[in-house]
């Protein structure tokens, strides 16, 4: 059985939407061509599905009935009128017009349609977050990066990703901070009437989009990187990441818009299983890495530059002692040392040293 492209619903929404009305579609100009993501599958997830013609149209001819008796609304609970619903709705002068569908499919029928679209659909695009390292002492920033690209399975029907909109979560420890006000989207165009670097609410960063116009092929070849944001380790704690489908007011209301290759409709929709991660912040009372040169002095003496990696907020205080017996620490005169870096001069043949932070 065939079914119209452009009537796929990819999310169940109410033919009166926004969504499905002739909406101007974020970074795509021909909001008509928008169909659904369309699916290969022929799985069958409700059983066999069978459908009889006259059974239908009887069906439709009440329906009809209830949408007169019931002011423009259906049984299923669509809003909007008849002739909204009604699936090939002949004009009066067609062949079997007389309350009945030539196409031979009922509303209903279209509605289990729809939902087994929802259950085997694919989406067009593979989200996914990355930290350029996961493990953070305090007080030290790496970056938290979301990538998207095309999935395999689209690639030969795909052109680019036009326009992408999503959210991002914070779960778990607060043990990082994220610094908004430095989040770049170094591959998107960043113009300031169709892009945002959302709001925070809560934990949650509402409503981040963007389009990339400017980007031939954009996550075809290679996965587009969308945005990255500085984050600073501040407690103790494993916090986690996550990205999930955009929301707030946005043209077309898509998450991410792929444009087809000629002859095909654009896509819609975003994978997100790959979209978390997880950043573990360690205590600022693990051990230091420390690293030293020496440069000889007159007399056997050494000259000892000690250097190690500092802590924002904190105060750090070398020690040193000849042995490593118990109770033989000595600061190192001229602390704290917050700069990471501190010169000394050796007392005897072996000097060892640690750095104290408060």
């Amino acid at each position: 059985m065939q079914t119209n492209r452009h009537l796929m619903n990819p999310k169940g929404i109410p033919p009166q939407s926004p969504r499905l009305r002739g909406t101007s579609y974020l970074g795509y100009d021909e909001p008509n061509r928008v169909a659904a993501t369309r699916i290969q599958s022929t799985h069958d997830v409700f059983g066999p599905i069978a459908c009889d013609f006259a059974q239908t149209d009887r069906k439709h001819e009440e329906q009809d009935d209830r949408c007169v008796s019931d002011e423009g609304r259906n049984s299923v609970g669509v809003d909007g009128h008849c002739d909204t619903v009604t699936l090939g709705r002949p004009k009066s002068g067609q062949p079997r017009a007389l309350g009945r569908n030539p196409v031979g499919i009922h509303v209903a029928f279209s509605l289990l349609l729809l939902f087994a679209v929802n259950v085997h659909g694919a989406n067009p695009v593979l989200v996914t977050l990355t930290l350029d390292t996961n493990k953070l002492a305090i007080g030290k920033t790496t970056l938290l990066r979301a990538w998207a690209e095309i999935s395999p399975e689209f690639l030969p029907r795909a052109s680019k990703i036009a326009s992408w909109h999503v959210d991002l979560l914070s779960e778990g420890d607060s043990a990082a901070t994220l610094d908004f006000a430095a989040l770049k989207k170094s591959e998107s165009d960043a113009n300031p009437n169709s892009s945002s670097s959302g709001t925070s609410i809560g934990r949650t960063r509402q409503g981040i989009y963007d389009t990339l116009s400017k980007l031939p092929g954009a996550g075809y070849d290679r996965p587009v990187e969308l945005f990255s944001i500085p984050i600073t380790a501040t407690v103790p704690g494993l916090m986690r990441f996550r990205m999930r489908a955009g929301t707030g007011p946005v043209a077309g209301g898509v998450d991410f818009l792929v444009t087809a290759s000629e002859g095909n409709d654009p896509f819609t929709g975003g994978n997100y299983e790959f979209a978390t991660i997880d950043l573990e912040v360690i205590s600022s009372t693990q051990p230091v890495q420390l690293s030293s040169t020496a440069q000889a002095l007159p007399g056997g003496r050494f000259r000892i530059v000690v250097s190690f990696p500092a802590i924002a907020g904190k105060n750090h205080f070398p020690e040193s002692t000849a042995t490593l017996s118990p109770g033989q620490w000595q600061s190192v005169p001229g602390g704290p040392f917050n700069s990471g870096t501190f010169v000394t001069t050796n007392t005897a043949p072996f000097q060892f040293f640690r750095v104290r932070i408060e």
